[in-house]
């Protein structure tokens, strides 16, 4: 008697294994593109401190001296041509709240102030830090 085709076994057997390689594939994918988000994020955060930096001593803003600082909001620095309107935050798909989101600066006292904000949220002159506040 000659066999044509697959027993149920078979097809059960081979449905199972594809199953198990794309769950295996798809949250392997999900970890990359998380991973895109939050490197993009982190590229849209520096880009925002960068233009802070290039700003603020063409500005007539009065830098911070001693603990104090100054905050600016997006909106400011939108209205000064710093930035573009409506920055999209990579990690939700949301626009940053223009008013709420604020460049901080602040004159460096301690040398440790890294210990004190998270990765990859501020820059450094040499002289004055530069964070965001307001964002997640």
């Amino acid at each position: 008697m000659k066999k044509n085709g697959f027993t149920l076994v078979e097809l059960l057997g081979v449905i199972t294994i594809l199953g198990i390689l794309a769950l295996v594939s798809f949250s392997a994918l999900d970890s990359i593109n998380k991973n895109d988000k939050k490197k993009a994020y982190d590229i849209q955060i520096n880009g925002i401190l960068e233009s802070a930096i290039s700003y603020v001593p063409t500005s007539d803003i009065t830098l911070p001296t001693g603990t104090s600082e100054i905050c600016l909001s997006l909106n400011q620095l939108h209205e000064e041509g710093v930035i573009k309107e409506a920055i999209e935050n990579p990690k939700t798909g949301e626009k940053f709240d223009m008013d709420n989101v604020k460049v901080c600066i602040k004159k460096v006292q301690d040398t440790n102030f890294q210990n004190t904000l998270p990765e990859n949220s501020y820059a450094y002159d040499g002289n004055y830090i530069y964070y965001m506040e307001g964002v997640e």
